[in-house]
């Protein structure tokens, strides 16, 4: 909605779905995720108030986590885009031209942040700790702290658009890289599709 002066936004909601049990899949559960965002809003704008509650699912919900919790508070999820069979491929990673296309567009990742990809991606499966991957993608000596492949990652999650969670925190021990069935990795033995 446009504003203008006679508008003054007051605040935001956000509708998150996800269940327990998908929460278990990443090594975190609803209270870990509920209180980091917490924190985080407390540094962002400490003077701002805040109320977070979960939804329990009533017996005869339906498949779609996101629509529980927007009815149970009154709204109405928004429906899924339609699946394009045509298009199952949105992020292709081409290791062998240290390229990475979200949806047919070039991700621009720097050197860093594709090393730090790569690594991932081989090790696929694998979580890997942030002194690993550190070690992976930087020289010893240039000093750099741990904390500094959180920048690369968060940078990196958000050149990659509607797909952030091709990695995965594993809070408390690193990142990881799941394979999907939207993602095509090609390898140095896979030949590029403009190689000539």
């Amino acid at each position: 909605m446009p504003m203008n002066d006679s508008h003054e936004r007051r605040g935001f909601a956000l509708y998150v779905g996800v269940s327990d049990a998908k929460a278990r899949e990443n090594d975190v559960d609803l209270d870990q995720i509920v209180g980091a965002l917490q924190l985080e809003l407390s540094v962002r704008a400490p003077r701002a108030e805040s109320h977070a509650l979960t939804v329990i699912a009533p017996p005869d919900a339906g498949p779609r986590d996101l629509q529980v919790v927007m009815e149970a508070l009154g709204g109405q999820a928004p429906e899924p885009p339609p699946r394009d069979p045509a298009r199952e491929i949105c992020v292709q990673i081409d290791l062998a031209r240290h390229r990475v296309l979200v949806d047919d567009e070039d991700a621009h990742l720097t050197f860093t942040e594709f090393g730090l990809l790569q690594v991932l991606v081989q090790n696929e499966g694998r979580t890997l700790t942030r002194n690993q991957l550190r070690h992976a993608v930087t020289d010893d000596t240039a000093g750099a702290g741990d904390r500094a492949i959180d920048v690369h990652i968060r940078r990196m999650r958000i050149k990659f658009g509607a797909y952030p969670h091709l990695i995965r925190t594993v809070h408390g021990k690193g990142y990881r890289f799941d394979g999907r069935h939207d993602v095509s990795v090609l390898r140095s033995a896979t030949p590029s599709p403009d190689l000539i």
